[in-house]
C-alpha cells in the first residue's frame, strides 16, 4: 500500500496527526519512537482484552498517548536495567549452560565428568575450566585444539 501524504487524508485525521506531532514534540520524542510506543502499548492492551486492537490517528495525539509513550519508555528502561553483564553473574548462573553440557556428555558417554573434561576440554570455555579447577591439567590440549 503506497504511503499517502498529509494532504491526502481527511481533515480530522490531518488534525489528529498534527496533534500527535505536537504531543511528541512536547515530550521531545522521536516521531518513529512515538508511533512504535503507541502500537506496542495497544498490542499489550490487545493481549489483556483478548482481541486485536490498533491505534487510530485520533488516538495518537491525546493525553493518553503521552501516557502510553512514557509507560513504553519506562518499560524499555526497566528491561535494560535488568540486564547484567556476565562478569556480574554468580558462578552457578554464569556457567549453567556449560555445566549442563558437561553433565549431558557424561551421561551419554557413561563416563565421569572429570574424564569428559580431560578428553574433550575444547568443548568448554577457558573460564569454565578454571572454575572447575581443571585448567592446569588440560590447558595444553585445550590451546592446541583451539588453534586447529
Amino acid at each position: 500500500m503506497p504511503s499517502r501524504g498529509l494532504d491526502d487524508v481527511d481533515a480530522s485525521a490531518r488534525e489528529a496527526f498534527l496533534g500527535a506531532a505536537s504531543a511528541a514534540a512536547l515530550l521531545e520524542a522521536d516521531a518513529r519512537e512515538w508511533v512504535v510506543a503507541q502500537f506496542a502499548m495497544w498490542r499489550s492492551a490487545s493481549a489483556y482484552h483478548k482481541k486485536f486492537l490498533l491505534p487510530s490517528p485520533q488516538h495518537m495525539g491525546t493525553l493518553a498517548a503521552q501516557v502510553r509513550y512514557l509507560q513504553h519508555k519506562a518499560n524499555a528502561q526497566a528491561r535494560r536495567d535488568r540486564v547484567i553483564t556476565i562478569d556480574e553473574q554468580p558462578a552457578e548462573k554464569r556457567f549453567y549452560v556449560e555445566e549442563r553440557q558437561l553433565r549431558g556428555l557424561a551421561r551419554v558417554q557413561r563416563r565421569d565428568p572429570a574424564d569428559v573434561i580431560a578428553d574433550e576440554p575444547e568443548r568448554f570455555s577457558r573460564e569454565f575450566l578454571v572454575h572447575k579447577g581443571a585448567w592446569d591439567a588440560v590447558k595444553d590440549v585445550w590451546q592446541e585444539r583451539a588453534r586447529a
